[in-house]
């Protein structure tokens, strides 16, 4: 959560490592880390770092998202797509026709 958006996206890369299950980690705090994923998107960040976060989030996590429902005013005009996507993942239905 501190100012260095460098920093920022260097973990947020590396995290990508960890919770990809490809790779075979399970992090038991990996509740905790979408939390503080979700924080990321709705505090102030480069549009970039939040980017990355969301990402990560429609990657390797589920729904519900409560810090995105309940902050989602807070979320740039740009990222609000994205966010209500990942918001929404678990209601998306897939047809073959």
């Amino acid at each position: 959560m501190g100012t260095d958006m460098g920093k920022k996206e260097s973990l947020l890369f590396c995290l990508d490592r960890f919770l990809d299950p490809w790779f075979g980690y399970q992090l038991p705090y990996q509740d905790a880390i979408v939390d503080l994923l979700q924080m990321v998107i709705v505090s102030d960040n480069t549009l970039s770092v939040k980017e990355a976060a969301l990402q990560l989030i429609c990657d390797y996590a589920w729904p519900p998202f409560p810090v995105l429902e309940e902050n989602f005013e807070r979320v740039e005009a740009e990222l609000r797509p994205d966010v209500s996507y990942a918001m929404h993942m678990d209601k998306e239905i897939e047809t073959d026709s």
